[in-house]
């Protein structure tokens, strides 16, 4: 059973354009953007967001650059929190990070790694952001290894 008052979007890369999209169509009732920013052309309608959301950047994406998911988290209303995994590149959110070292993006910290920082930063925020009331889960955030977290 599927309970209407407990979904949330979620997306990495080109997907988390599409999650801010999807976002600000209204349905969800949380939002999380991996190694990704918004579409610019959303940037006027994003301070009206009152979901909980949360941008999840890896501080050695080569894609995504952690400046470019930082400048699409600003424009982000609260309630909203920010989470920089040190040593984590743009593909290690996938299955792979094998497109990372094709690219030369040489991550500093193992798939396995990069994964388990990723599980723990999305399992705290959606428990926290899917409660009542929402929040960001902002102390189980500041527990994941290696994390830089802003909550605002």
């Amino acid at each position: 059973v599927v309970d209407p008052g407990r979904i949330a979007v979620a997306g990495h890369s080109l997907g988390g354009v599409v999650t801010m999209k999807l976002a600000l169509g209204g349905g969800f009732q949380a939002a999380v953007v991996q190694a990704s920013y918004s579409d610019p052309a959303d940037d006027e309608r994003l301070p009206a967001l009152s979901i909980p959301t949360m941008y999840l950047a890896g501080q050695s994406d080569c894609m995504a650059k952690e400046q470019q998911v930082r400048d699409g988290w600003a424009k982000v209303s609260s309630p909203t929190a920010l989470v920089v995994l040190e040593g984590v590149t743009h593909f290690q959110f996938s299955d792979s990070d094998a497109e990372d070292v094709k690219r030369s993006c040489i991550p500093t910290t193992s798939l396995d790694d990069a994964h388990a920082r990723i599980t723990s930063a999305m399992t705290a925020f959606l428990g926290a952001a899917l409660a009542t009331p929402p929040a960001v889960g902002e102390a189980q955030l500041r527990t994941i290894p290696s994390a830089i977290v802003e909550v605002r």
